[in-house]
């Protein structure tokens, strides 16, 4: 973590811990919180760099606003690419393949039906998946959404 903005992620320093084959436990829910804009979908993708068959980032389309045309950007212009755009979780096992050790899910507190999403990832988490998930922690209203209280309760790591 960068001492001067205590809200900001060290990316190679997560990527490595998480990225690394080794590190990962097949059937591991491990979740990033944080505020807007500091640095949580960039750490998916430096996750998704250090996987051999880089699997996709999954976005609600909730997301899609700051899609352009079908890459999606980061707040920082950031392309995002390998993304998939779902409108449900549930399509998050359609697209899963055999050969990706992790399966990555950005907004978790953006996807429409929480109850989906929590059980598709209690899905992936049964298929002996690493499920990698990361959201903003706390909502416009200063609560932290149900969504993320369970995802929390649930998670084997939790980088804040």
């Amino acid at each position: 973590m960068d001492k001067t903005n205590p809200f900001s992620l060290n990316v190679s320093g997560v990527a490595d811990l998480i990225g690394n084959p080794i590190n990962k436990v097949p059937g591991e829910l491990i979740c990033i919180f944080g505020p807007m804009y500091s640095g949580k979908t960039e750490q998916m993708r430096a996750i998704r760099m250090c996987n051999g068959e880089s699997p996709p980032i999954y976005f609600p389309t909730t997301y899609y606003s700051a899609c352009t045309g079908l890459v999606l950007k980061t707040h920082n212009n950031q392309e995002v690419y390998g993304s998939i755009i779902l409108d449900r979780a549930a399509g998050i096992l359609d697209h899963t393949k055999p050969e990706h050790l992790v399966v990555l899910i950005d907004e978790a507190a953006l996807w429409p039906d929480p109850m989906e999403l929590s059980e598709t990832i209690s899905k992936l988490l049964a298929l002996k998946y690493c499920v990698i998930t990361c959201s903003f922690d706390i909502d416009a209203d200063g609560k932290e959404p149900a969504i993320i209280s369970a995802l929390r309760r649930s998670a084997n790591l939790t980088i804040q």
